[in-house]
């Protein structure tokens, strides 16, 4: 869906679930990051974590960050970190990882948790480059 349309399915969920209980199941969280009030992740059938997104995000607050890298390193990163999103500017790229420990060898900076990160949390595979 182009993003209006997202935004008006998101809004309508919102209006429903005023009424009801909406159940969506997805695994693109960055849909539901800002109308759920409960989420439950589920991994084989069993549910792993549970409650709102502030609260669960929050569980992990300390265990994303951003690293400034190069194009050359950027594997190596992928091999041993889980990436949830690279941008870049003119000379460098930025790597948002999520990881138990802080990058020691690396330069980083502590991120905020959002759904997405919290995902790649639960779910311990790691996305190749």
């Amino acid at each position: 869906l182009d993003p209006k349309e997202r935004i008006r399915i998101r809004n309508i969920i919102s209006e429903i679930a005023f009424q009801k209980i909406v159940i969506i199941a997805t695994h693109v969280v960055s849909d539901i990051e800002y109308i759920a009030k409960e989420v439950l992740l589920i991994k084989k059938g069993q549910i792993v974590a549970a409650g709102s997104p502030y609260h669960l995000c929050d569980e992990i607050s300390g265990k994303v960050y951003e690293i400034k890298t190069t194009k050359e390193s950027l594997g190596d990163i992928g091999k041993t970190y889980k990436i949830g999103n690279i941008s870049r500017d003119e000379d460098n790229i930025y790597v948002r990882i999520v990881s138990n420990k802080a990058p020691s060898d690396l330069s980083y900076q502590p991120l905020k948790p959002n759904l997405e990160d919290l995902y790649l949390h639960y779910f311990d595979e790691v996305v190749a480059i």
